[in-house]
């Protein structure tokens, strides 16, 4: 599946050289970690963690679609709350809406800023000051409020997610009317408009949540997303709840406003089908880490890394035949409280060695646009 030439919702002014441009990345993300502290008792805390994310980096470019995959608990609701900072990150770097020029220039003052030995307080104000423009996970509350307009979200459950007190039209314009892109008395225009582009009737506008099916929910939730007209939206298994039927439905409803819109999704599932359908790009997850990435079509045929060979061959078949588990793919996902040494999928995979007890391997490109985290992703 080839990457849309959509033009971006924000229209770019040529004469602003600091603009980002159509060959500039929308999102970057790099070394992005996520622990947990455990709870003892009462108020106190364990000194020890869950280690949710451990230094993923990925790229989200204008117009695309990523699919994030992994096993249940491998940190994907984790990855998309984080870059929105619904969940506050511990460290890395979220690089939103910047230009190529300007993430290298933060990335060698951050590199400058690092070697030295004992910076004074200037030197870490400078620099404070500097990651505060451009690291959009460390953007003071207020700066962080406004930009996150841009990023939006669609949950899971399109029930919950809902408040089942406020009528439709009003769920999906309460944002952007609170912040002022829509006058208060346009709300109703706005809701129609909306109401039509995910097709539902516009006697929906006045109805309550509990009046409608799963599929109608989730294209609510769809509508209340886009109607800020984000550059970028986080969708976390919106399809997992509904019927089979129906999610054919909501997938193509996707793809449409991403055509028409321009907008790029981080598209979290469990179904490869549907990753493979849907996006542009697959970033596979194990146990809080990033272990391969590559197009959709090049992951679907030529899987490097042994657990992404291995999730393929465990996913469901059309042909109706019965599942058979591969071989090595027995174990247990290890403690992510105290991680193994090394990859942690060594226990778990046929193809381990020494090196792997021993060392963990980072993503390295084995061929354009393909990374692969294994010792030996070239066999």
């Amino acid at each position: 599946m080839n990457s849309p030439k959509n033009t971006p919702l924000n229209k770019i002014d040529p004469s602003n050289n600091t603009a980002p441009q159509q060959g500039d990345p929308l999102l970057v993300v790099k070394d992005l970690i996520k622990h947990y502290p455990l709870k003892a008792s009462g108020f106190s805390f364990s000194k020890e963690k869950v280690h949710a994310l451990n230094g993923i980096s990925f790229t989200v470019n204008r117009g695309e679609i990523l699919g994030l995959v992994g096993e249940s608990g491998c940190g994907k609701t984790t990855t998309g709350r984080s870059l929105l900072r619904m969940i506050e990150p511990d460290s890395g770097q979220v690089y939103f809406n910047r230009t190529s020029q300007e993430i290298l220039d933060f990335e060698k003052k951050k590199e400058d800023f690092n070697s030295l030995i004992k910076p004074s307080n200037s030197e870490i104000k400078k620099f404070s000051n500097a990651e505060e423009r451009i690291n959009f996970r460390a953007f003071p509350k207020k700066e962080m409020r406004k930009e996150r307009l841009k990023l939006q979200y669609i949950f899971q459950d399109p029930y919950q997610s809902l408040n089942p007190k406020q009528q439709i039209g009003r769920i999906i314009t309460e944002a952007p009317v609170e912040h002022g892109h829509i006058k208060s008395n346009q709300w109703e225009s706005t809701a129609l408009k909306y109401l039509d582009l995910v097709g539902l009737p516009r006697e929906a506008l006045h109805k309550y949540p509990h009046e409608f099916s799963g599929g109608q929910r989730q294209r609510i939730n769809i509508a209340r997303a886009v109607a800020l007209q984000p550059e970028f939206i986080v969708c976390d298994e919106p399809v997992s709840s509904l019927d089979v039927s129906i999610q054919s439905q909501i997938l193509n409803l996707l793809l449409d406003i991403q055509k028409e819109l321009g907008t790029a999704y981080l598209f979290i599932a469990h179904n490869l089908s549907v990753v493979f359908y849907l996006c542009d790009k697959v970033a596979v997850m194990y146990a809080g880490n990033m272990v391969e990435e590559a197009p959709s079509r090049e992951l679907y045929n030529n899987p490097r890394h042994p657990y992404t060979e291995l999730l393929m061959a465990a996913a469901p078949k059309i042909d109706g035949k019965p599942l058979e588990n591969p071989p090595g793919l027995e174990g247990e996902v290890p403690s992510l409280i105290q991680l193994p040494r090394g990859c942690a999928f060594q226990a778990r995979c046929p193809l381990a060695i020494d090196k792997c007890k021993e060392e963990r391997p980072q993503l390295k490109e084995l061929s354009p646009n393909h990374r692969v985290a294994c010792f030996r992703a070239h066999e």
